[in-house]
């Protein structure tokens, strides 16, 4: 549930200056490729903080889902097809002109707390979990 942290509570507890970037749905082996890059990079890394998805820890160490339809091809040190990207006519019209659009309005960007948080949209809770649960049916001891 990386997704759900607060960048601002990273940053007080480990006194260091966070960046957060979640992968949604990510399997490890994305989430480590990123994190290779990021090193390759020459980037001076103190922390990183990842989730340990029980449903990822029963997964393949290879596994990467194919059908996210995730643009590999911005994630290799081939700059000339980041092309594909950068002059692709439905990322600048339907995402580039929404951004430059909302900050025209007078928006703010979204803050790394805020980012990628759906804390406020749910609740949390053994009451909550209780209010679902149902007790199954013991099984015959004969």
């Amino acid at each position: 549930m990386v997704e759900n942290c607060m960048k601002s509570e990273a940053d007080k507890i480990y006194g260091a200056n966070f960046i957060k970037v979640p992968f949604s749905a990510g399997s490890y082996k994305e989430v480590n490729n990123n994190l290779k890059r990021a090193y390759h990079a020459g980037k001076d890394i103190k922390y990183v903080i990842r989730s340990l998805d029980y449903s990822m820890l029963v997964r393949d160490k290879d596994y990467y889902d194919e059908g996210l339809d995730n643009p590999t091809y911005l994630y290799n040190d081939k700059l000339f097809d980041d092309l594909n990207y950068v002059l692709n006519k439905s990322i600048f019209l339907d995402k580039m002109c929404a951004v430059f659009q909302y900050t025209k309005s007078g928006n703010k960007t979204t803050s790394f707390d805020e980012y990628a948080n759906w804390n406020a949209k749910v609740v949390f809770g053994a009451g909550e979990v209780l209010k679902n649960y149902t007790l199954g049916e013991r099984a015959n001891d004969n």
